[in-house]
């Protein structure tokens, strides 16, 4: 059975080599490691040239979605059994790897728990309606109750995926450059298999998202001013993606979905009132919008916007 890890890594060099470390030091130990380099300019190059056990693809930054569909693509093309994804600001703990192999007879799309540096619990059980394009979290409700449970979305925090499963839905769409690609890439894979969230924390994330510690919610109208941008543009892409699927009843769905952009909206103008960012929230919505009525190539964030 061959096993490769795929990191993708961009301006975080230090997280980098904690997560290199933690997938070195594995029970049960990778066939390979691919760290898919998005054109970092903080020395990554320069360490990662010094990294003999390691297997390097530089390439122009395309986003954490082209970073993973290059090195989905690489593993597929090279052999890989199974694929374990990641960012660059996780570290597995030792047995994370031996764990996940527990549970290749139940399903061929597995995620394991997450926990923040501060054991904080990551909270992520929940299910993408596809009628509307919204996640329902469930705050890990079942976590006492059973060692795992069914999602319909991915993760590459994690995602440990079989080859099968990559050959029925190719790899992840680069047009996402960063946010929801993920996500659609394990709706495509709850097509072919139960994909599991295990109810065991094997995975420390470094770089702690805007959230409410107690519920756990996601709140992206506090994030950065690109991650709002790719929040709310691909929101589209996704109602555009569940619409090929035959998942949508099209004007509930639309209703449902431009109500939510509205309260997005409400809540940047409410929290930190900055026109810049009022901006930035309806420049995404006319590039979602554009590229969803087919009217022009899909434009992604302004960097002067930063």
């Amino acid at each position: 059975m061959n096993i490769k890890a795929v990191v993708v890594t961009y301006n975080r060099l230090n997280y980098l080599k904690e997560c290199i470390d933690s997938l070195r030091i594995q029970t049960y130990k990778l066939d390979e490691i691919v760290v898919v380099n998005n054109s970092s300019s903080d020395g990554t190059l320069d360490w990662l040239s010094t990294q003999k056990d390691l297997t390097i693809i530089t390439q122009e930054n395309s986003g954490g979605a082209g970073g993973f569909h290059t090195g989905i693509k690489y593993c597929y093309e090279n052999g890989a059994d199974w694929i374990w994804c990641m960012d660059d600001d996780i570290e597995m703990v030792n047995y994370a790897l031996e764990e996940l192999l527990k549970y290749t007879n139940f399903s061929l799309c597995i995620h394991p728990a997450r926990i923040y540096y501060d054991n904080i619990p990551l909270q992520w059980e929940g299910v993408l309606d596809v009628s509307t394009g919204r996640i329902i979290q469930f705050h890990d409700k079942s976590f006492n109750n059973k060692e795992y449970s069914f999602v319909n979305y991915a993760c590459f925090e994690g995602m440990f995926i079989h080859s099968s499963i990559v050959e029925k839905i190719g790899f992840p769409e680069i047009k996402y450059f960063i946010i929801k690609d993920d996500l659609i890439y394990g709706l495509k894979a709850a097509i072919y298999t139960n994909v599991i969230y295990l109810h065991k924390y094997l995975v420390v994330k470094k770089k702690k998202d805007i959230i409410l510690a107690t519920k756990l919610r996601y709140h992206f109208w506090k994030e950065s001013n690109i991650n709002l941008f790719y929040n709310i543009r691909n929101s589209w892409l996704v109602f555009d993606e569940l619409k090929k699927l035959n998942y949508l009843n099209n004007f509930f769905s639309l209703s449902i979905f431009i109500i939510k952009l509205i309260i997005t909206l409400f809540h940047v103008i409410i929290s930190d009132k900055s026109l810049k960012r009022i901006i930035i929230c309806f420049d995404a919505c006319i590039k979602g919008i554009r590229y969803y009525l087919q009217k022009g190539d899909l434009q992604g964030f302004n960097v002067k916007e930063r």
